[in-house]
């Protein structure tokens, strides 16, 4: 990733991230919330909603605490019966499609509420042919409201100012103009306040930004600088900042400008002042004089804090921490740090350690940064309710220390090595897919291509396997690249092309699809050559070439669809003249012929065509007396029936279709005996009726085609009584019989 921490679109669209994340460190999130209730916008905001005024923008300054404040309107929407839902726009920041990876982060969340059945709705909605992030976006919303149990939702939008350009330079003025980074963020921005808009409080919206925009105006909801008398109770919860006399935090005050964040910064700035003094002077002196006050300005809080400009940035103690709290060790841990791209736990943090320094040095590292605030701790509750502890390096942090060090970038390489390398030992016992898809990308960083397709390659094919080829196609266009092609082994180039022709099969897009299938047939051709004794890579090429020929099929290209299957076709039989006895290899012809005869026909050649079906047929018969007991190989049987009564049928052989139609029912009727709950074979049965009723019509015998079509409908009205899975194809069989 070009991004400076790290971040890249999988991080921000599929990884795991957290719905209850603190703005600031444990104990100073504790504190803002203590002093919130009291404040007086949270009235405000429960009179808002008590008159039916459902979206807020919270407005202000950066580093005011409006994130903690949303955190306590959230827990309000919630008593009201809300399920709130969260969006954390400065993890897209960096990203090139800020609104497709807010749509991702959305699907996530969504997930979570809906569980296994979202990825069913994922799926609708990419066949619906919604393409555009705010469409998504919508529809996700939509189906949520519409689904049953499911109570009214506020939809939390975190850090909105990311999706403005910024300004030329850090302005935290509150009423500096901004402008949407794409007309796509716009777009998702008004879907969202037209859904809100119509559902009649079904659906809040919540975010909080630096900033002010025309478009979120009339949703202004200002967040003013903390008051004096907050931020001086807030000073008392640090022990530091408490020993100082009042004179001074009186000069704080003035200097923090009621910035609640500058107050967690500077308590380990003077802790560390407060330590070097007494390690030469002992306890520190009362102050009890106006000259005793300046001494102690002078020597504690003067050299840890920098004159502060008008206007305080979030970053403005930056410098001070990396230079007196920060030694060489805790500065390399905290550049390597930013690499991350999401969060980490105590063990990955270690791993980015430095590899020869002791266990206790890594643990005063580690909690160094902590303390300071420049590493935030974040606890969440798993899903067995046990309170989880992971950590992670703001963005902001990241980019600072990266431009202190003069050697971050040797330092960041030895980030995404080191993490890589440690997760690519624990993903091989983990019982998820995080440790792969992170490990993954870390590696690819430092051009471990192999290595980090050995990881992100599995999970590519999982996440196809469950319909979720955007996120698939998230990872796997990483590899696309031609200087990646040309380093990764040849083994990995052909699965990287074959999972990518399963990706635009998917989305409609056999041109591309045909591109990688060549690609990978390319591929295994060579491997093939190289290998000619691995049976595996011998039956994959096999395997690519016709699903080569399928696509090429559907782009109408007959001939080249023709030949690719004959490839195909060549290979599976010198594989099953190896192994006769290899039913899997048997069945790899048949497949095969069935293919050649497909396209045979597309090419008005029956007579070729019948042909390969009795091949086929020839095939399926001897498996079946292989193995009567075997329920797919009679089914088998029964579809090869069919396929040379479809053919026949269209010689005008109609007896001879019928016969074919009959041999091809006797199975049907057989399996659906054995196993009546069985939805595909009752399936098969009512249409194999429906075949002979059909025909027999065409054979003018219309007491057959009568008895056939009532026979058809029993099976159906059946299924349906049973409450059985009806396709569309077979409901509608069942409309017209």
């Amino acid at each position: 990733s070009e991004d400076c921490c790290g971040r890249c679109v999988w991080a921000a669209g599929y990884t795991l991230r957290y719905a209850e994340r603190p703005a600031f460190c444990a104990m100073a999130q504790a504190i803002i919330e203590r002093a919130i209730p009291a404040m007086t916008e949270l009235h405000a905001l429960r009179r808002d909603l008590n008159q039916g005024k459902h979206i807020h923008v919270v407005q202000g300054l950066g580093g005011l605490g409006k994130s903690a404040f949303c955190q306590e309107a959230r827990r309000i929407y919630r008593t009201q019966g809300q399920r709130d839902l969260a969006l954390w726009c400065a993890d897209v920041e960096q990203e090139s499609d800020p609104a497709g990876a807010l749509e991702r982060q959305l699907s996530r969340e969504c997930e979570k509420l809906a569980g296994d059945a979202w990825n069913q709705v994922v799926a609708a909605i990419d066949r619906d042919g919604l393409e555009q992030p705010a469409e998504r976006v919508r529809a996700f919303l939509v189906t949520l409201l519409k689904a049953d149990g499911v109570p009214p939702l506020v939809l939390y939008l975190d850090n909105l100012e990311s999706l403005f350009v910024k300004p030329g330079e850090e302005d935290y003025d509150p009423k500096a103009v901004a402008s949407w980074r794409d007309a796509e963020v716009a777009e998702l921005w008004a879907g969202l306040v037209g859904l809100a808009r119509e559902s009649a409080g079904g659906l809040a919206l919540l975010a909080s930004c630096r900033y002010r925009h025309e478009h979120i105006r009339d949703f202004l909801f200002p967040f003013g600088p903390m008051p004096s008398d907050t931020v001086f109770r807030l000073m008392q919860w640090y022990p530091s900042l408490r020993e100082l006399g009042e004179h001074s935090l009186g000069r704080l005050i003035q200097k923090l400008d009621g910035h609640p964040r500058s107050v967690e910064f500077l308590d380990p700035l003077i802790k560390q002042q407060v330590r070097a003094w007494q390690e030469v002077h002992g306890a520190l002196p009362p102050v009890e004089t106006a000259e005793d006050a300046g001494r102690e300005w002078e020597t504690l809080v003067g050299p840890a804090l920098p004159e502060l400009a008008d206007k305080l940035r979030e970053d403005i103690l930056f410098n001070e921490l990396w230079n007196q709290v920060l030694d060489e060790h805790d500065r390399c841990l905290l550049v390597r740090l930013t690499v991350l791209i999401m969060p980490a736990d105590a063990d990955l943090l270690r791993a980015l350690c430095d590899r020869a320094a002791s266990e206790d040095r890594k643990t005063a590292s580690i909690r160094r940064l902590r303390d300071a605030s420049l590493l935030t701790e974040l606890r969440t509750v798993g899903a067995e309710g046990r309170e989880q502890v992971s950590f992670e390096v703001h963005r902001t942090v990241g980019e600072f220390a990266c431009a202190a060090h003069s050697k971050a970038e040797r330092l960041r390489q030895e980030g995404y090595r080191f993490a890589g390398e440690f997760l690519e030992g624990r993903a091989k016992t983990s019982n998820t897919w995080d440790d792969d898809i992170a490990g993954g990308q870390y590696l690819f960083e430092v051009e471990e291509y192999d290595r980090a397709w050995g990881l992100l390659g599995p999970a590519c094919e999982w996440l196809q396997g469950r319909h979720r080829q955007r996120d698939a196609f998230t990872l796997l266009q990483r590899f696309h690249d031609e200087k990646v092609l040309q380093a990764i082994s040849l083994r990995n180039a052909a699965f990287i092309h074959v999972l990518t022709g399963d990706h635009f099969i998917y989305a409609g897009d056999l041109a591309r699809a045909s591109a990688a299938f060549r690609a990978a047939a390319d591929a295994h051709k060579e491997l093939a050559r190289r290998e000619p004794d691995d049976v595996d890579l011998q039956r994959k090429s096999s395997v690519v070439h016709g699903r080569l020929g399928d696509v090429l099929l559907g782009l109408g290209q007959t001939g080249q669809a023709l030949e690719a299957h004959r490839q195909s076709l060549a290979i599976a039989v010198r594989l099953a003249k190896q192994d006769p006895s290899n039913a899997g290899w048997q069945r790899d012809v048949s497949v095969s012929h069935e293919r050649i005869g497909d396209v045979l026909l597309r090419l008005g050649q029956t007579d070729q065509a019948l042909e390969a079906y009795r091949q086929r047929h020839a095939i399926a018969e001897r498996l079946a007396k292989q193995d009567p007991s075997n329920a797919g190989w009679q089914r088998d049987l029964s579809v090869s029936h069919e396929m040379i009564g479809n053919v026949l049928l269209a010689l005008g052989q109609t007896d001879q279709a019928l016969e074919a139609y009959r041999q091809s029912l006797a199975i049907a009727e057989r399996l659906g005996k054995q196993d009546p709950s069985n939805a595909q074979w009752q399936r098969d049965l009512a249409g194999s009726y429906h075949l002979l009723a059909s025909t027999a019509e065409k054979a003018d015998d219309a007491d057959q085609a009568k008895q056939y079509r009532h026979l058809c409908h029993r099976t159906l009205e059946g299924m349906k009584v049973k409450r059985m899975s009806l396709d569309p194809q077979a409901a509608a069989l069942l409309e017209r019989v």
